[in-house]
């Protein structure tokens, strides 16, 4: 089964399609820098996840500690905010991702993307470069989520 387009997943997104209403997509480089126009013209709100992030730490904050945990509930308070959108084109995050730094963290924030994340107010579309494969799950949850049409 081929990759879905970023068309008809956002469309599946919006129309709750999914139990778990995330997607991957794999965005080209000669796309990066320009998120803020793509989620304009796919009707989608559009969050820069680093910014966000960077910004609910205190003041003089010098070292984010990252964890599965905060990640999580980081997505999940985005997911669950009044002023978004039905679908949010998440990008950046995998600046996030990055700083996670065993692959088994990176690896557990996707499974609980994957399973764990029902029934939230809107779908995210989290946006990732197309380049940073080692960013992703690893190739069996990756095939779950191309399987179930989640990985454009």
């Amino acid at each position: 089964m081929g990759q879905t387009e970023p068309v008809e997943l956002v469309e599946n997104l919006k129309r709750g399609n999914f139990r778990t209403n995330v997607g991957i997509w794999r965005m080209p480089l000669s796309k990066i820098g320009q998120e803020a126009d793509i989620a304009f013209r796919l009707d989608l709100g559009t969050l820069d996840a680093s910014k966000e992030f960077l910004s609910t730490l205190p003041a003089r904050t010098e070292y984010a500690r990252l964890s599965v945990t905060r990640l999580y509930e980081f997505l999940d308070e985005i997911a669950n905010r009044s002023d978004m959108r039905d679908c949010v084109l998440i990008c950046n995050f995998d600046l996030l991702l990055a700083g996670l730094r065993k692959e088994q963290d990176r690896n557990q924030v996707w499974q609980d993307l994957y399973n764990r994340f029902p029934n939230r107010q809107h779908a995210l579309l989290i946006a990732m470069p197309e380049t940073a494969s080692h960013l992703l799950p690893r190739e069996d949850m990756l095939e779950k989520w191309q399987k179930d049409g989640r990985l454009s």
